[in-house]
């Protein structure tokens, strides 16, 4: 078992970074509007490969409820919106300085978190915010590559998939996908 979270997550890694790149390539030849298209073909392929391991009974196809597709949709909206914004962002500056600022994330989470949940930061969880928040003003005046396009695109990434990321435990509150054949789940 850890072996196997171990190469899923060296996997993920490398994945994540040759998305980034190849990305940063495609969006560099071809024109502005890209970002959309690129987003609606990875989120199209990625369906496709679930809907193959369905067919496949690699894995076993989710039962939801019509309350559980209502509750999961704006939420699968975020992600898309969170997604065209981080390839608009890798499009108008460095990925270097696409993912310093989408490192921003951890203020976002206690923002929104306080926001829609009602969690109060703790002191300590403020003050660890200071070096994020500081080091991304940093390098924000520093970037050879800043553009407010870029920058901006990649705060809405931010918004968006932290939004998503809160929204999720506040409307889903804990609640399980139920597999439609629990015996063909592979161990």
């Amino acid at each position: 078992g850890t072996v196997q979270l171990g190469a899923m997550i060296v996997a993920w890694y490398l994945l994540n970074i040759y998305f980034n790149i190849y990305n940063k390539q495609v969006l560099q030849v071809l024109p502005l509007p890209l970002p959309y298209t690129i987003t609606a073909f990875q989120l199209a392929f990625g369906s496709l490969v679930i809907f193959f391991m369905w067919a496949a009974k690699l894995h076993p196809v989710p039962k939801l409820s019509a309350a559980q597709l209502a509750k999961i949709a704006p939420l699968a909206a975020g992600h898309m919106l969170g997604t065209v914004f981080t390839n608009m962002s890798l499009g108008m500056v460095a990925v270097s300085f696409t993912h310093t600022v989408k490192a921003s994330e951890p203020f976002f989470t206690v923002l929104l978190s306080a926001f829609f949940l009602g969690e109060v930061p703790s002191p300590l969880v403020l003050g660890s915010l200071v070096p994020i928040v500081g080091g991304v003003a940093l390098a924000s005046l520093t970037e050879v590559s800043f553009n407010w396009v870029g920058f901006w695109s990649a705060m809405a990434s931010n918004l968006l998939n932290q939004t998503r990321n809160v929204l999720s435990k506040r409307l889903l509150g804990g609640e399980e996908v139920i597999p439609s054949s629990p015996s063909s789940v592979h161990q």
